[in-house]
């Protein structure tokens, strides 16, 4: 996988602009906190199509609809899964989960993977469900 600077990027693939604005906060608000980054990771399988609409665009389409991971951030020995999403409830908790499972069974290695949501606002009872299940909320 390439890997970024944690810095300011001119663009970031799929990112939304509420997203890129999160994101740019916790970058300014926490500078040093990954050593580097990874935008828009693919994981899992994808989607099955039927053979009628032919190879190319059958593999075109599996390829197209495999989940895909806001960013990946390299913090040691450790590899943060993260979803970044605006005013973080069950839903980013749902999604984050999900891809955290997807990118462990497909990059598994010696690192520490850690879900991670980064938000600007979540809910107690997010945050709370978050913390049994093992995901770290970071507010920026």
């Amino acid at each position: 996988m390439p890997r970024y600077s944690y810095i300011k990027q001119s663009k970031y693939s799929r990112l939304r602009p509420e997203d890129i604005a999160i994101w740019e906060r916790f970058i300014d608000k926490y500078p040093a906190y990954y050593e580097s980054v990874d935008y828009d990771v693919k994981v899992g399988n994808g989607r099955e199509y039927p053979e009628y609409v032919g190879k190319v665009i059958q593999q075109g389409a599996v390829e197209h609809s495999r989940k895909r991971v806001d960013v990946v951030g390299y913090k040691g020995f450790e590899i943060h899964v993260i979803e970044v999403k605006p005013n973080a409830s069950g839903g980013a908790l749902g999604q984050v989960i999900e891809y955290y499972e997807l990118f462990r069974e497909q990059y598994h290695g010696t690192e520490t993977i850690v879900p991670v949501i980064i938000t600007d606002i979540t809910h107690p009872d997010t945050e709370r469900v978050a913390m049994k299940l093992g995901v770290k909320i970071l507010i920026a």
